[in-house]
């Protein structure tokens, strides 16, 4: 009989909390996704709590590797292409992986979910947050007489990561095109945001 993994636990659990939520699925509709039984699923996991801190643990590593991974690739663009990036990277990972982005974005949310979701923002938020700020430095910005506090970026970063996360939940994997007009548009509205709002009224 072949070995069970964690990893399919993980995926079984990782679509039915995405999709279900906590409290709508059961041990049993985990454990025969995976292709295993209960007692197998408790052999690993506690109870259905532990599985899904798991989970969420899991894919929040998996998430972040990824977002910063193509933040250390693009650390060296310009800073507009980097904010773009960043987009695009969240739009890749929620047509990559739709179970987990649902999981971590998704209406579905436990208490669980609601305190990795908010540390996930958080370190979105932070990101953009520092690109704001070296945007307001940049000749175009200077020229405009642009100044911005931290928490003005701080502000403008929440928007740009609320409508993002937004753009990215409504990609379908299986619709590439509309996914990429999704990401088009979005890069486009978090450029304006950056070269129309007023950074100055932020301060």
């Amino acid at each position: 009989m072949p070995r069970v993994t964690d990893e399919q636990i993980f995926e079984a659990g990782i679509e039915a909390f995405g999709h279900h939520g906590y409290h709508s699925v059961s041990m049993d509709q985990i454990a025969a996704a995976a292709g295993i039984t209960k007692p197998t699923v408790y052999a690993r996991f506690v109870d259905k709590s532990a599985l899904l801190d798991a989970s969420l643990a899991r894919e929040r590593e998996l998430l972040l590797a990824h977002l910063f991974t193509t933040y250390e690739h693009a650390k060296n663009r310009p800073l507009t292409e980097q904010i773009t990036t960043d987009v695009d990277a969240l739009f890749a990972y929620a047509i990559a992986r739709p179970h987990g982005f649902r999981l971590l974005f998704g209406d579905h949310a436990s208490q669980q979910v609601i305190g990795v979701r908010r540390e996930m923002l958080d370190r979105l938020e932070g990101r953009i947050a520092e690109l704001v700020l070296r945007f307001a430095e940049s000749p175009r910005a200077r020229q405009r007489g642009v100044r911005v506090t931290t928490s003005g970026s701080r502000l403008l970063a929440s928007l740009i990561v609320s409508a993002s996360v937004r753009g990215a939940s409504e990609a379908d994997p299986q619709d590439e095109e509309r996914a990429t007009a999704l990401a088009r548009a979005t890069g486009t509205f978090v450029l304006s945001a950056l070269y129309r709002v007023d950074l100055d009224g932020l301060r």
